[in-house]
């Protein structure tokens, strides 16, 4: 859950300041859905992202929206467990139809978050082409130092196949212990990259309390005054560089 957390509290860091936020759950794990509280629209609605991505329905693309802790939301639902391959099978435009969905309903948003699946795969490289910048979250280990060199691969080829100027904002290190391979993990990613953030997410258990509770970490510690995460101001930070974008 380390990247749905990571998108859920910059959305609704964003949300206090004032920004008008959308965050699109395009993982078919719905893990951010969940967070926010949309459990059962996860299991049953009548209009989903699937229909948009993968079937190009002509329903109102509002009816996407759902209202969420001062923003909006729009969330997965079961049907996005076939996405992948319905985008791979489709004959026109697969990796641009998030996009073209987001010019729809995305006029009137300061910012849009995209919770991507965990894996590069159809639905990942539709974000990408949708997107401006990307913060990705780095959990400090062998495995995710080759995903990183994937992940760079596939943003070169986003930006010369669509005509697109996406590019890396922040690697976020995320979930992070206090263990030698963590450290030294993040030491050889640091000498590497200028653009690994200084500072780091923890992992906490709070973290696993905000999920059960669905809500972001500053309105759970709001209204429980024995929840107090040195994260939060990690999350105040990392909001702050997306608005000097």
């Amino acid at each position: 859950m380390g990247k749905t957390t990571l998108s859920v509290n910059l959305f609704y860091e964003l949300v206090c300041r004032g920004r008008n936020v959308l965050l699109v759950d395009l993982d078919p794990s719905g893990h951010a859905t969940e967070h926010l509280g949309f459990r059962e629209e996860y299991k049953n609605s009548n209009v989903t992202l699937y229909d948009f991505l993968v079937e190009e329905a002509n329903s109102n693309s509002e009816e996407l929206l759902f209202d969420s802790y001062g923003g909006y939301v729009i969330p997965s639902s079961r049907d996005m467990i076939s996405a992948e391959m319905g985008l791979y099978t489709a004959e026109f435009g697969r990796n641009t139809r998030l996009k073209r969905l987001l010019q729809k309903v995305g006029d009137g948003f300061d910012y849009c978050l995209i919770d991507c699946p965990p894996t590069l795969g159809a639905l990942t490289i539709n974000s990408f082409v949708a997107s401006d910048r990307v913060m990705v979250p780095f959990e400090p280990n062998d495995l995710s130092m080759r995903a990183m060199e994937l992940l760079f691969q596939n943003l070169k080829k986003v930006r010369e196949y669509h005509d697109s100027e996406v590019r890396v904002l922040k690697i976020v290190p995320n979930k992070v212990l206090d263990t030698k391979v963590a450290q030294d993990t993040l030491k050889t990613l640091r000498e590497s990259l200028d653009i690994v953030w200084e500072k780091e997410i923890r992992k906490r258990t709070v973290f696993e309390k905000c999920f059960k509770e669905e809500k972001p970490l500053r309105m759970l510690s709001k209204e429980n005054s024995s929840v107090n995460s040195d994260m939060l101001p990690r999350f105040e930070e990392l909001a702050e560089i997306i608005e000097r974008v």
